[in-house]
């Protein structure tokens, strides 16, 4: 009898449910993995947006600076000055076509050679016609340098002068931030305000959070000419007056007025530091490096000016020869650059 007993407690027992501790256990087990899941999901998700953002960057920064290897490309080889912000990498046309002082297309210069003037129906006024033939340098605008990403302009500051522009964001949807001029100091400042979509003010824990990159002060050094030999002009010049070599490059102005009393103003205008008198045998004349060093200009076209004339001259008013040919200065390098002109400077 006690046997019969006990296999019925027996059977009951194994026939009894999860007791309210064990259901609990089990919703604390599954409820831990959940948590776990989602945030192995979350930082996949802040993982893809991070590594997108970072490949956004980069397209950002050629598209500014050009390939590092020659940077003949790109904004700053184009324009020969930083961008101001990330409009003048993106926009032509402004949503307001009554309104077109804010295109890109009236708002900076548009692509084409030195010497045109300003809406490219001719040359600048006082530029000898055919020695402004030979120019062979270009400047200007010849955007877009970045593909629209979406989102488009913000409708509802389109009548300021500066429309915010919404067509390259990260990938937390906020626009990368752009500057030439980051705390008031010439430079360039690139980043992304990371996922708070704010702008560190101190070293945050997060890195999904930090701005990209760390360092948003793009070395500019790396993109600007810094030579240590100086280019050689090997010429003829046999009868005349006294002239200036000097250099065309990318952005120049040949409406300026003719300055040479200082050696910054010389350098501003691509002017060398001294007259040239005429002689029988051949020349050589060292150009200061000084001319080249700092440019974002690569490519540069030797022009000859008449050292006398009036106050008033502008550099056109003054050019009496420009060389056939430019030539290129690669991107950080030393070269020994020479350069011989075949044929003889003639008397002015």
């Amino acid at each position: 009898m006690a046997y019969s007993t006990k296999s019925k407690l027996e059977h009951r027992g194994s026939d009894s449910g999860f007791t309210l501790l064990e259901m609990l256990l089990v919703v604390l087990i599954l409820g831990a993995v959940a948590t776990s899941l989602m945030i192995v999901v979350n930082d996949s998700d802040d993982e893809r947006r991070y590594d997108a953002t970072k490949e956004k960057y980069e397209m950002i920064l050629q598209a500014t600076t050009g390939f590092q290897s020659d940077a003949t490309s790109g904004f700053i080889a184009d324009m020969g000055r930083l961008p101001r912000d990330l409009v003048e990498l993106l926009r032509t046309n402004h949503p307001d076509a009554s309104d077109t002082t804010l295109n890109i297309e009236d708002a900076l210069d548009e692509w084409k050679l030195v010497g045109r003037n300003d809406d490219n129906s001719g040359w600048v006024t006082g530029l000898d016609t055919n020695e402004a033939e030979k120019i062979n340098i270009r400047h200007g605008w010849r955007g877009p340098y970045l593909l629209a990403t979406g989102g488009g302009i913000d409708e509802t500051d389109d009548s300021t002068d500066n429309p915010t522009d919404y067509r390259y964001r990260d990938e937390w949807a906020e626009n990368f931030v752009v500057d030439d001029e980051a705390d008031g100091a010439p430079g360039l400042t690139i980043y992304s305000t990371g996922k708070d979509r704010t702008a560190d003010s101190g070293i945050q824990e997060n890195r999904y959070e930090r701005d990209y990159p760390n360092d948003k002060t793009v070395p500019i050094g790396l993109y600007t000419l810094q030579t240590s030999s100086s280019p050689k002009i090997t010429f003829t010049y046999s009868s005349g007056a006294n002239l200036r070599l000097g250099v065309l490059f990318p952005g120049i102005d040949l409406t300026q007025t003719w300055n040479s009393s200082t050696t910054a103003s010389q350098i501003e205008l691509g002017l060398g530091p001294s007259a040239i008198a005429a002689s029988a045998s051949e020349q050589i004349i060292t150009l200061p490096s000084s001319l080249f060093d700092g440019r974002l200009a690569r490519d540069f076209q030797l022009v000859f000016y008449e050292e006398t004339g009036q106050v008033s001259d502008t550099l056109a008013d003054r050019v009496h020869y420009i060389s056939r040919f430019p030539f290129s200065i690669p991107l950080q390098a030393s070269p020994s650059i020479s350069t011989r002109l075949n044929e003889a400077i003639p008397s002015p």
